[in-house]
């Protein structure tokens, strides 16, 4: 018993944490998470049909009509809608409680990277999912309504399908914004560099238009409306990435120069001595 305490108290001493420290502090966190996203629950279902017919909007005013094909179909759509929104508006609090999970376990160089990215990476998927809802969205709607030419087949789609639609394609979005953030983080790491992304910038741009040119209706307005952001999103990561080396570089620099400087000063104190 009194190596245990002893134990114990250099392990607090030395502000690390055992394993059952740690596995408290996880089931502590996972709880606050859990309550936070049960609470976001109960407030967003109450207003889960609001957001459903907002999202529906879009797809009335292209003449889409949208039906459910089953009982419960409609309700456990509401039950998404309520879920997701739990989701993302107590993604704040999410993000907090795993940051200080992690954040005892990673040295500070690894928390100025890692900090910033979760915040501004939450940003950026916001961004995403406005710039779909907004642009892309409406766009692909009405591309796909008037690709029908056949009076004889309605676009009566399934609320489902729909709902799983608009939700992938924010989500689809969202993750492609995050482009800056990840090419800082793997600069950082040291794993891309400004150059390697300048080099293969022409590919780079033409595989932009490519996939716009696919996924929009075929009139050249859309496909740059859409290829626009994108570039601007990969210059920006040329960019972001340009920084984050330079600075890198100019401290490893700094570190080498003091580093050479204290050796010659042991050298003079050890010339002194003799």
């Amino acid at each position: 018993m009194a190596i245990r305490k002893q134990k114990t108290k250099k392990s607090n001493e030395d502000g690390s944490m055992g394993l059952t420290g740690h596995l408290k502090e996880l089931r502590n966190r996972i709880l606050i998470i859990l309550g936070s996203a049960i609470l976001g629950f109960v407030v967003c279902f109450q207003f889960s049909a609001k957001i459903v017919d907002f999202l529906i909007e879009m797809a009335l005013t292209n003449g889409y009509e949208l039906v459910y094909l089953a009982p419960a179909e409609l309700f456990m759509q509401y039950l998404k809608v309520g879920i997701i929104g739990a989701i993302v508006v107590m993604s704040p609090v999410i993000i907090y409680q795993i940051w200080g999970f992690l954040k005892p376990g990673l040295t500070k160089s690894e928390q100025k990277v890692l900090g910033p990215a979760l915040i501004f990476g939450l940003f950026c998927f916001v961004i995403g999912a406005a710039f779909a809802y907004k642009i892309m969205l409406p766009f692909m709607l009405r591309f796909f309504f008037t690709i029908n030419k056949s009076s004889e087949i309605k676009a009566s789609i399934s609320v489902e399908n729909y709902l799983t639609f608009i939700m992938s394609s924010e989500l689809t979005f969202g993750i492609t914004f995050e482009l800056p953030v990840v090419i800082g983080i793997l600069t950082l790491f040291g794993l891309i560099n400004p150059k390697l992304l300048r080099s293969v910038r022409k590919f780079a741009i033409v595989l932009i238009f490519v996939v716009s040119a696919i996924i929009t209706p075929p009139d050249i307005t859309s496909q740059i409306m859409v290829s626009i952001p994108m570039i601007f999103l990969f210059e920006l990561s040329i960019w972001v990435s340009t920084i984050l080396y330079n600075g890198k570089k100019k401290k490893e620099e700094s570190a080498e120069d003091s580093g050479e400087g204290h050796e010659d000063s042991e050298e003079e104190g050890e010339e002194e001595d003799e």
